[in-house]
């Protein structure tokens, strides 16, 4: 495409004040966000630049807030404010769109573009040497995954070039449509889940709920993994093979506890714990599992420093599961 001179001469001056903005930007943020969030920027391109110019919209260059754009990509709407309020406290936020949260101009049966952007004034620090492009505007986008996943997918059905498709159009609004519905549940779920129509459990459900009950009530939060579910999910796979409940593993540690270190031991994770506690008070029970050949579902970890009753020959176990290091 031909670009006049005259736009070419702005668009220069304006990267190479840009150019020199952006790395700033960017380490501001990557080192300010979450691990768990995504960033991205970009400088526009000239052509893109050239036909935004063309809109008439821009009265003067100081105007042109998108030179400089980058994304803040979060996990889910819940967490859109706190990336706001990350943004407000190192930069003053000029103009936000929409500029109210609570109210769009949205019709309910229309799903167009509306992300977060908020429009910051590059200001430079007072006493300190001026950088070059104080009063430069900015964009920032505030995404969720999901928002920022269709944006990506969707991009050539709705931006392609060369054509203009309604019924392309349409289906990517439709996939928006559906993918909104699925922040709206993601965010709302702990009150979704207690609807009559969903609020169900099944018997593997009920038992690990109840093991982790017992976890928490025998063990300190800082004794037990972040992820207490998979903890759990791991111990029940042993209590099945053995036909235990959570309250029978409950007074097995109680006993265990009291003869001999349980859960008090320093040396072993609480998955060591139980497997070592049932070793030490169901021998009998555990050792049929362990040296059970036919039925290799029947595996169990041992870690290596679990003590093994001098009852027992480990020699024999069959089912029994251990990692050697390499060093």
């Amino acid at each position: 495409m031909k670009i006049p001179q005259s736009i070419r001469n702005i668009y220069e001056d304006l990267k190479e004040s840009y150019s020199e903005l952006k790395p700033k930007i960017d380490n501001e943020f990557k080192n300010a966000l979450p691990q768990e969030w995504h960033y991205i920027s970009r400088l526009k391109k000239i052509e893109s630049f050239a036909l935004k110019i063309e809109t008439g919209r821009y009265k003067s260059i100081d105007m042109f807030d998108d030179f400089f754009a980058c994304t803040i990509v979060v996990e889910n709407i819940s967490k859109i404010s706190e990336a706001k309020k990350l943004i407000s406290d190192r930069f003053k936020i000029f103009v936000q769109k929409p500029k109210n949260e609570r109210f769009t101009h949205k019709n309910p049966e229309s799903f167009p573009f509306d992300d977060l952007r908020l429009y910051i004034k590059w200001e430079d620090q007072k006493g300190v040497k001026p950088t070059g492009f104080n009063g430069r505007l900015f964009e920032v986008q505030i995404k969720t995954f999901l928002q920022h996943a269709w944006s990506i997918a969707t991009h050539d059905l709705i931006y392609k070039s060369d054509e203009k498709n309604w019924a392309k159009e349409r289906i990517a609004y439709q996939v928006k449509a559906m993918l909104e519905h699925a922040e709206v549940s993601i965010d709302k779920a702990d009150q979704l889940s207690k609807s009559s129509s969903i609020e169900m459990e099944n018997k593997e459900t009920e038992q690990i709920t109840e093991l982790i009950e017992v976890l928490k009530e025998l063990w300190q939060t800082t004794f037990l993994p972040k992820n207490i579910k998979l903890l759990a999910i791991n111990i029940n796979n042993v209590l099945q093979k053995l036909s235990l409940t959570a309250n029978d593993l409950k007074n097995i540690l109680l006993v265990e506890t009291k003869e001999k270190l349980g859960i008090n031991s320093l040396n072993l994770s609480p998955f060591a714990i139980v497997i070592q506690s049932l070793l030490n008070q169901e021998t009998e029970k555990i050792n049929k599992i362990l040296v059970n050949s036919k039925d290799k579902r029947l595996s169990i970890f041992i870690h290596k420093e679990i003590d093994i009753p001098e009852s027992l020959d480990n020699s024999t176990f069959k089912n029994a599961v251990t990692l050697n290091s390499n060093s």
